[in-house]
C-alpha cells in the first residue's frame, strides 16, 4: 500500500514540475525596443515589449526620473501589454531604487508603472502615471505626465 502512494507522489511531482517548466511555456515572437522621454525634464525610459507565441504581449525594462537632483532608477521586473489597434497600455511592475547615502544604505519600493498612448510608425505618445507601495515614496512620486518615444529596434508588434 505504502509503494502505491510512494508511486503516486512521485507522479505528481513530476507532473507539477513539468507544468512549470518555462520550457514549455510560449515562446518570444517579435521583440521592439522603444525609448521613451517625458518632455521638459530628463525622466525617460527603456521599455522591451515581446510578443509571444500564444498572442500575449509583455515587456520589461527601466524608467528613470529625478528626485532632488538624484536619479531613481525603476526596474521593470515584469508588464503586461494590451494592443488595441496601434494603442497599447502597458501595465508594469517591479523594483525602484534610491541612489546610497553615505552610509551605503539603498532605499526601495515596489511600484506600479503604467503607460498607455499610440504607439505607430516608430513613434509613441501617450500618458504615464507611477505609484509606489511605499507611502513615503508615493508622497513623493513625480506627478503623471505626457510621454514621447521612438522605436529603437525590432518589428512585429506596433504598426
Amino acid at each position: 500500500m505504502k509503494v502505491k502512494y510512494l508511486i503516486f507522489g512521485i507522479i505528481c511531482i513530476l507532473w507539477v514540475s513539468c507544468s512549470n517548466d518555462p520550457s514549455s511555456s510560449a515562446t518570444v515572437v517579435s521583440t521592439e525596443k522603444w525609448s521613451l522621454t517625458v518632455p521638459l525634464t530628463s525622466d525617460s525610459g527603456s521599455i522591451e515589449i515581446m510578443k509571444h507565441s500564444d498572442s500575449s504581449i509583455t515587456c520589461t525594462g527601466n524608467w528613470y526620473y529625478e528626485f532632488f537632483d538624484y536619479p531613481i532608477t525603476c526596474k521593470i521586473m515584469s508588464g503586461s501589454v494590451i494592443k488595441d489597434t496601434s494603442f497599447l497600455s502597458l501595465v508594469c511592475t517591479g523594483t525602484a531604487a534610491y541612489p546610497p547615502d553615505s552610509s551605503g544604505k539603498v532605499e526601495s519600493s515596489p511600484f506600479t508603472l503604467n503607460i498607455s498612448g499610440k504607439f505607430k510608425s516608430g513613434k509613441a505618445s501617450g500618458d504615464w502615471q507611477i505609484s509606489f507601495s511605499d507611502t513615503v515614496w508615493n508622497e513623493w512620486a513625480p506627478d503623471p505626465g505626457k510621454f514621447t518615444g521612438k522605436l529603437q529596434s525590432g518589428s512585429g508588434i506596433t504598426d
